[in-house]
């Protein structure tokens, strides 16, 4: 799982690279807006992220876009708004960084960590995620090792490359073209990809005043709290749900892909907390109905397709079920 506010680098990335159209289609094919991107973190499915770049890479036909976009990747680019970047870079040390960055990766993704490992004079970092084996999944591999060298130029210098970089045994073919596009030798017999950081490097001091540092990590920890992902099944439901109503859909099966499990897993997971994906549904419904009707200049089809329905006429019943009046009486009556 991931948190939609880490696709922002990589839709800003996308952005320039190709059309505002390209962009656009590939958004709806995978069924992401950029409200959802741009809004209150939501945790959806890494198949969004790579079925993105596939979409586009397909598009343009450019087969190593990932290492393309992130070949001047400034890491303080990380928005979730800014406190991934912020708490990491705030660091005292380049090894302090890196061991920060480990401890809030959860907050843009969760099943993910890094590793790390000695291997002769240098420290291997490395980003431990299992992916599908697709095109948009191996184009995300491509991303991540200048992600990674964007965290260490703030202390090591804007040109500084790692001893080597690693990647999976999937981008052996494409070896040479990745070295000339990152500039440094690259591996692919890694499980995870990763970097090759001197050792006598590690403790490099910051670049950064210690005021300048430590408000950077105070922002950091602050904004990492408020966007951190929710932490019960419920919630994350009902932060995918709301993903879901703002594309007009309330169904199990919607809320299900987004979260990238099946529907059986994802009802006995809300068993387990003794509640109901309709009763969910129904309450997230109840209140943005209200809200919808009484706050916003929608015409009831709109607030309509906002909750769900595919029939205007069966949300007015359920309006009526829910606050004995119709939609226009209850917007009349708050109007008033």
């Amino acid at each position: 799982m991931q948190n939609s506010r880490g696709l922002l680098p990589t839709l800003d990335a996308l952005d320039s690279f190709a059309s505002p159209r390209i962009v656009e289609r590939a958004l709806k094919d995978v069924g992401l807006t950029r409200t959802t991107i741009e809004g209150p973190p939501v945790p959806v499915s890494m198949r969004y992220h790579t079925g993105l770049l596939e979409k586009v890479s397909d598009k343009i036909g450019e087969r190593h876009l990932g290492a393309v976009m992130a070949k001047d990747f400034a890491f303080s680019s990380l928005t979730v708004p800014d406190p991934f970047s912020s708490y990491a870079l705030g660091a005292s040390r380049l090894d302090f960084a890196l061991q920060r960055a480990a401890r809030s990766l959860p907050f843009l993704q969760r099943g993910t960590q890094i590793y790390t490992r000695k291997d002769g004079a240098c420290l291997v970092y490395s980003f431990g995620a299992t992916f599908d084996g697709s095109i948009g999944a191996q184009l995300l591999e491509q991303e991540i090792p200048s992600i990674l060298i964007a965290l260490v130029r703030p202390f090591l210098g804007p040109n500084w490359k790692p001893d080597w970089v690693e990647l999976p045994e999937t981008h052996r073919l494409h070896k040479l073209s990745l070295m000339r596009l990152i500039g440094t030798e690259v591996r692919t017999d890694a499980a995870f990809p990763g970097i090759a950081i001197p050792l006598s490097l590690l403790r490099t001091p910051t670049r950064l005043d210690a005021e300048e540092r430590l408000q950077m990590t105070a922002r950091g920890v602050a904004r990492l709290r408020v966007n951190r992902l929710p932490r019960t099944q419920v919630d994350i439901v009902r932060q995918a749900l709301r993903v879901q109503l703002n594309q007009g859909s309330a169904s199990v099966d919607a809320v299900a892909a987004t979260l990238g499990i099946g529907v059986r897993t994802l009802q006995r997971q809300l068993q387990a907390e003794n509640l109901t994906f309709k009763d969910i549904a129904q309450a997230e419904q109840v209140s943005r109905a209200r809200v919808l009707v009484s706050e916003s200049d929608l015409n009831i089809s709109q607030v309509a397709f906002y909750l769900g329905f595919s029939e205007v006429n069966s949300f007015r019943r359920a309006f009526r079920s829910w606050f004995g009046k119709t939609p226009t009486q209850y917007r009349a009556q708050t109007e008033i």
